[in-house]
């Protein structure tokens, strides 16, 4: 890595416009966009879903999950984050210092800002969720209690201050500069002068420091995470040796299914900040990152929103955007390549319309009290543990209808 004139990165002279960057950065603007239209799926079906009433087998009405709050929040880190630093990409970048290079030194350190805080404010969205996971599924955390103003607090509120508080201090120390490949972030200008002796830093002083700062939360995040998992798969274990011992199955894949989702999650986060970690170990040792890492950064790290919306939509609940319209679309092609099926539909509703306010012939559900058929003839029904990836399917029972 050198500076000068022209920036030699990787080995590549001039990388800012060299041929292997301008390919990296289409890349990246794919991955990007794959991103944010997962992210708006994800916002677009939790504000849906939390605009409507849920029901639990008592009867009573249930609060929307803390899990989708944290996600909607991640998902709007993430869409900044993938459209200031992916999408516009070199676009911020100073004028003439790289590959469609049209900013100046304001849009860099906009930028450099709205990237470094996202990032963050991500980061500690996905070690909050799993500490989410954690307590309601270890330690038996209520919904109640996540939503009382310490829990809104610390899982809503705390990571956006700290994400934005601590961008605040690369900011003022002018270390939003453009780092030599197509995107503005923390480091001293001009280019090199963290790390060659005889050259000074006119702006970002302190880079170094930030730097630092901002590794070392990073594998904190990796360890808590980390943990978190571990803890939660060995209650799950247990749970098992306990459900296999005295036949309390539907406990068993409750739990299972949670620490899943939970898992998968941490996946998705695993997966996008790998690389990165692995570009600061070498930079921190005062090493040039190798330039594969640099690719699966260019990949990986903006597809979160885009993994994150995989793992959301997994639980294929009749309730999740992704099931209704592909059934709408289904349905629509069925109806238009068969007329008799058509005729045969309009029938049908007619029929149901003609017949509403009638018994069913095949009830899916004995409400009564507030209580499922379930709930009354089996008791271990109730000692299932309430899952809350698919709490919120409840939602679109809207009209009195009791969740199974």
């Amino acid at each position: 890595m050198a500076g000068g004139d022209t920036i030699t990165y990787y080995g590549i002279e001039n990388f800012p416009f060299s041929d292997a960057n301008k390919a990296l950065v289409w890349v990246g603007r794919f991955c990007g966009l794959l991103s944010v239209i997962g992210s708006s799926l994800i916002i677009y079906d939790v504000v849906i879903k939390s605009r409507k009433t849920a029901y639990n087998r008592r009867g009573q009405k249930t609060k929307t999950p803390m899990s989708n709050y944290i996600l909607f929040l991640m998902s709007i880190a993430d869409i900044l984050a993938s459209t200031s630093v992916f999408i516009l990409g070199p676009v911020m970048v100073p004028q003439g210092q790289a590959y469609q290079a049209v900013g100046n030194t304001a849009t860099c350190t906009a930028q450099g800002f709205v990237n470094w805080a996202a990032i963050c404010c991500g980061i500690l969205y996905n070690t909050v969720m799993a500490m989410y996971y954690l307590l309601f599924l270890k330690f038996q955390w209520k919904e109640e209690t996540f939503h009382t103003a310490g829990g809104k607090f610390f899982f809503l509120a705390f990571p956006v201050l700290l994400g934005v508080g601590f961008s605040i201090w690369p900011l003022v120390d002018g270390a939003f500069n453009f780092i030599g490949t197509s995107f503005c972030s923390v480091l001293g200008y001009p280019f090199g002068c963290d790390w060659t002796p005889d050259m000074e830093c006119e702006r970002g002083s302190n880079s170094g420091a930030v730097f630092q700062s901002f590794f070392f939360s990073l594998i904190s995040c990796f360890v808590i995470i980390t943990v978190c998992m571990a803890l939660i798969w060995l209650y799950v274990v247990k749970i098992e040796k306990a459900s296999n011992r005295y036949e309390y199955g539907d406990t068993q894949r409750q739990s299972r299914k949670i620490a899943i989702v939970g898992t998968l999650y941490s996946l998705c986060f695993i997966l996008t900040y790998f690389a990165q970690l692995i570009i600061y170990v070498y930079l921190f040792k005062g090493m040039e990152d190798p330039f594969w890492a640099y690719v699966l950064y260019t990949i990986f790290l903006p597809l979160q929103g885009f993994m994150n919306a995989i793992v959301y939509f997994y639980r294929q609940d009749k309730d999740n955007l992704v099931y209704r319209t592909m059934s709408n679309i289904r349905s629509s092609l069925k109806l238009s390549s068969d007329p008799k099926l058509s005729k045969k539909t309009a029938s049908s509703s007619a029929t149901n319309v003609t017949t509403e306010g009638g018994s069913s012939s095949t009830p899916s559900h004995n409400v009564e009290e507030g209580t499922t058929k379930t709930g009354e003839e089996n008791p271990k029904a109730a000692m299932m543990v309430e899952d809350p990836t698919t709490a919120c399917a409840s939602s679109s029972m809207s009209m009195g209808v009791i969740q199974e």
